[in-house]
């Protein structure tokens, strides 16, 4: 054992799916605040900074219209400046699903709905039939939609376990004695190339075609998707590894990341490799580039790089201090809209608060069983800050050791040391991890990390 052992060189990000004995040289058993570059390597995530304070803030949003977002039981317009207009007031305070329709911006939480056209909150009427004589009823007012979409020229509205559709080209006419029913209530409705992806609280389904009369259901899914995690953005399914082109839906789901692509196709990007909490009810979703970050109830939060690792394997890692209930792009910025008030991503710190990033290595015993301690490690990394390296032997950590740096650039940190326990005691055993952190919140990347053991039988390195 002479020559350093690398511990980390390109990163695929979180494994937590499988047994730690499990896992592979790229892996990483915790990571948080980090992110995962195109290069697979480690950077410590960017942060956010308040923009406008809100009171009981949720529901942000904008397409190819303007920004709203909710506060309370009010609807506001939010202008460039992050000023607020207010659009209505007096609704339910739930939680509003959206969708844009050329400079019009439709609006359902299912029991308040509109439509947002320049800055004005609008009725949404019933149209008018125009076509042959028919015995059809069509609802004399709009029903209190839950979730909307808009697919092949029709409007989709869910209500409970039924969603609904609109006449062609008329989202004010509606003959609800059509539907497509599901065991539970449906908590989200996309539209792809080629169909609607649907879930209840139980199961996700495929509905192939453009109407009710001849769409085809297939389950695609045997668990349902979070409802409200659904990411506004799309992504091309060529850009992200599939084989066929076209723009894909991404939403969080009780397994993992699902992917749903044109034609029905749907893949769970994460399943394999990140276990995610069994509880939780409420998510967001944004795309930023070809980064996905999925928020549950407001504070677990996953950030996927949609470009590294294989397709059902995407590089995950986890995000602290991410508080956010719904996001949305406005032209080359990103917004998060929390209780406290809406925020812009990007910067050194979460509104004034340390990016402190923390990622643990794989377990390994080298190949080697017998018992090891340690001699020195290397550190490669682009950074002005400083790290912290907290060895494990055998689950038991060793005395912290600090990396004193004032270089910028590429380098390589060298740091020779003899693992202690904090009583003084020699730290050694077969099985070791290291946990490394960044010091005051300091932007870094990590480019490799390799470790020199001694064997102990040896008395060596």
């Amino acid at each position: 054992m002479s020559d350093p052992i690398d511990i980390i060189d390109v990163c695929l990000g979180l494994n937590t799916a499988v047994d730690p004995a499990e896992m592979g040289k790229h892996d990483l058993a915790y990571a948080v605040n980090a992110v995962i570059t195109e290069g697979k390597r480690i950077a410590r995530a960017d942060g956010y900074g308040l923009v406008r304070a809100l009171t009981d803030g949720h529901s942000i949003f904008r397409d190819d219209g303007i920004c709203l977002v909710a506060q309370g039981t009010s609807l506001h317009q939010v202008a460039p400046d992050n000023t607020l207009s207010g659009i209505r007031s007096g609704m339910t305070g739930d939680r509003i699903c959206y969708q844009q329709y050329g400079n019009e911006t439709y609006y359902v939480n299912g029991a308040d709905k509109g439509i947002v056209r320049d800055a004005l909150s609008y009725v949404w009427n019933v149209g008018t039939y125009n076509g042959p004589t028919t015995t059809r009823f069509f609802e004399p007012t709009i029903p209190n939609f839950e979730k909307i979409a808009i697919h092949a020229g029709r409007m989709f509205g869910a209500i409970g376990n039924s969603l609904f559709e609109s006449e062609l080209g008329d989202f004010g006419l509606w003959d609800c004695s059509k539907a497509f029913s599901l065991a539970g209530r449906i908590i989200m409705v996309l539209s792809v190339d080629g169909g609607l992806f649907v879930s209840d609280e139980k199961t996700t389904w495929f509905l192939a075609g453009s109407c009710l009369d001849d769409m085809a259901p297939k389950q695609v899914a045997n668990y349902p998707a979070i409802e409200w995690g659904v990411a506004t953005e799309k992504v091309e399914a060529l850009e992200i590894g599939l084989s066929s082109p076209g723009l894909c839906s991404l939403w969080l789901s009780r397994e993992g990341i699902g992917l749903g692509a044109p034609g029905g196709i749907f893949i769970n990007i994460t399943k394999d490799r990140v276990a995610y909490p069994s509880s939780g009810s409420r998510g967001a979703a944004l795309l930023r580039g070809y980064d996905l970050i999925a928020t549950l109830d407001d504070s677990f939060c996953t950030q996927t790089a949609l470009t590294v690792g294989e397709l059902r394997g995407k590089a995950t890692t986890n995000r602290s201090h991410f508080p956010f209930n719904s996001f949305c792009r406005r032209g080359d910025e990103f917004l998060a809209c929390s209780d406290s008030g809406i925020y812009l991503l990007g910067g050194d710190d979460y509104n004034g608060v340390d990016i402190d990033m923390d990622i643990e290595t794989l377990t390994t015993d080298f190949g080697y069983k017998g018992v090891k301690s340690m001699r020195r490690f290397y550190l490669g990394t682009n950074s002005q800050g400083s790290f912290a390296v907290t060895p494990y032997a055998d689950d038991v950590a060793g005395m912290q050791i600090f990396t004193e740096n004032s270089k910028t650039g590429r380098q390589t940190i060298r740091k020779s040391f003899a693992s202690r326990l904090s009583s003084g005691a020699k730290h050694d055993g077969r099985y070791w991890k290291f946990k490394i952190q960044n010091v005051d919140g300091a932007d870094c990347t990590i480019n490799q990390f390799s470790v020199l053991p001694i064997n102990q039988a040896l008395g060596r390195g």
